[in-house]
């Protein structure tokens, strides 16, 4: 199992299909080769090559880790 996480979207995201909305939070889940990230049509998966670009439209919750 992946490390779970939780993460707030700087601001209204859009990746075909799925959005994320400004101050809410998501649940990241990251596995040895890729990340798991969830949105509000369900999730997306992104291999480590992209990991830190995507995760740059993000803040990490530390309150719900």
């Amino acid at each position: 199992m992946g490390k779970i996480s939780r993460v707030i979207a700087k601001d209204d995201l859009e990746a075909y299909s799925h959005t994320w909305t400004k101050g809410l939070d998501y649940e990241l889940i990251e596995y040895e080769d890729y990340i798991k990230l969830a949105s509000n049509e369900g999730h997306l998966n992104y291999t480590n090559k992209i990991k830190n670009n995507v995760l740059e439209n993000f803040i990490l919750d530390e309150h719900n880790k």
